[in-house]
């Protein structure tokens, strides 16, 4: 599937770029976002992003995909990235995301997650699409539930993450 392009104001949504390794290990190369993600460490290296761009690729030339994963593009730089993983067609996916440090608390995030979450339900005709945000991250839930997810629960010791087990909190959309 040809990931769409989808242009605001404030930010593009696209395809991730070869050209893109520079500005993503600029924006991901945070311990924070290594913190409150899955799969992203620190420090973030040139090697990390190219093996990325080139598995999000892959999968975004899937007839049926998998995972869709956006750029988000400020002035022509990836800043951050925001997906839909696990999908299972006319039923469910995951939406993950992070955003690079000096683009925070613009509105960004919230908008995307609104563009990928609508996207989601009308193209994939997706019931229901859920996030999973680390326990002592805040901010990542006030997103979602800005974005009408609702608050699930808490799965205890759920991931494991520098070498603890930690609790995950669990928010869904469904439509």
């Amino acid at each position: 599937m040809r990931v769409p392009t989808i242009i605001t104001q404030q930010f593009t949504l696209r395809a991730h770029r070869m050209s893109d390794v520079a500005s993503i290990v600029r924006n991901v190369n945070d311990r924070t976002i290594a913190r409150n993600t899955a799969a992203i460490p620190y420090p973030y290296r040139p090697s990390d992003a190219r093996t990325w761009i080139l598995r999000c690729q892959r999968k975004n030339r899937q007839a049926v995909p998998t995972d869709i994963v956006w750029v988000i593009d400020v002035g022509g730089g990836a800043v951050g990235a925001i997906g839909l993983h696990h999908i299972k067609p006319r039923h469910k996916a995951e939406l993950g995301y992070w955003l690079g440090k000096s683009y925070r608390e613009q509105g960004i995030m919230s908008a995307a997650v609104a563009l990928v979450t609508r996207w989601g339900f009308q193209h994939l005709s997706l019931a229901r699409i859920y996030a999973f945000t680390y326990v002592y991250n805040p901010i990542s839930s006030q997103v979602l539930l800005k974005n009408g997810f609702r608050y699930e629960g808490r799965l205890r010791k759920n991931t494991r993450k520098s070498g603890k087990l930690v609790d995950v909190n669990v928010y869904a959309k469904v439509k």
